[in-house]
């Protein structure tokens, strides 16, 4: 599958340096917690065995080589990521656990040029939150599905609902220079927080919706460690590499701030959206 032209470069940079090489870091935690919304997503996009299937943001692989298996060895499931090291990560998985009918691909599904109607379904586990042309992306994915095809995935709602991911940075907040506040439309984790939205871009390009679902579930209560909070990518460690020069001994209350808010013990949760559906002659489920 070649490569046409390259949209999204900032996002391609994060993902090929600290946030691509964090989540190969934390791989096994964070597979363990999404692992449930990894589900509904397998679920929701089955195409049914011997299926060939699209994942969009494969990340490290986890989704991928699910649904590889739900497939089984007359099927294909091929992972689809920007960075670099997740996809290094994903192709050394699928080898260890001598999943042969899981591949993976570096490149951008915004401009990826897919074969068309290739696939039985495209599904992707907070994978396509990170487009700056959604429309554009979509309409691409959509081309690259066959009529009636699925399409299912799970996206991130509001910041509000997610407490497990911005618990250290409010912590951290009053020990970092203030940060403009954010386009809440913008590429990033939170973009498809208005389910409103997300319909008109996926109706947008005609596939239809045909399952929305919204949940939530408590996250562990496993105590975070100084080594989670201070991960390279975490507003742990941003208190120290952004602090006033100077003011070392501030940029380190800022930090055990955000390891004190870890290991309060207190239960986190998270809240997404799941949406399924298929192409106006794929199938959304």
């Amino acid at each position: 599958m070649p490569q046409s032209v390259q949209p999204n470069t900032q996002q391609a940079a994060l993902w090929n340096d600290a946030s691509g090489k964090a989540w190969v870091e934390m791989q096994p935690i964070l597979d363990g917690v999404l692992a449930p919304l990894a589900s509904l997503v397998v679920d929701a996009g089955d195409p049914g065995k011997g299926g060939d299937v699209l994942d969009i943001g494969c990340g490290a692989g986890a989704t991928t080589l699910a649904m590889a298996r739900r497939v089984g060895n007359g099927g294909r499931c091929v992972g689809l990521d920007i960075s670099r090291p997740l996809v290094a990560r994903a192709t050394e998985r699928a080898r260890v656990e001598a999943v042969a009918n899981a591949s993976f691909e570096v490149g951008d599904a915004q401009a990826y040029a897919f074969k068309s109607g290739r696939f039985d379904a495209v599904v992707s586990r907070f994978g396509v939150m990170f487009f700056d042309d959604p429309g554009a992306a979509f309409a691409n994915i959509r081309g690259a599905a066959r009529r009636g095809g699925k399409l299912a995935f799970v996206a991130w709602r509001g910041p509000r609902e997610n407490d497990f991911m911005t618990t250290a940075a409010r912590a951290a907040a009053p020990f970092l220079p203030q940060a403009p506040v954010p386009d809440p439309d913008a590429p990033g984790q939170f973009a498809f927080a208005d389910g409103a939205r997300v319909r008109r871009i996926l109706e947008g390009e005609r596939l239809v919706v045909s399952q929305s679902r919204t949940g939530g579930r408590a996250v562990s209560d496993r105590r975070g460690s100084s080594d989670d909070i201070c991960h390279p990518a975490g507003a742990g460690r941003r208190c120290v590499a952004r602090g006033r020069p100077g003011d070392g001994r501030k940029d380190h209350r800022g930090l055990a701030c955000c390891i004190q808010a870890f290991r309060g013990g207190r239960k986190g949760s998270f809240h997404c959206r799941l949406l399924a559906g298929h192409r106006a002659g794929l199938k959304v489920v």
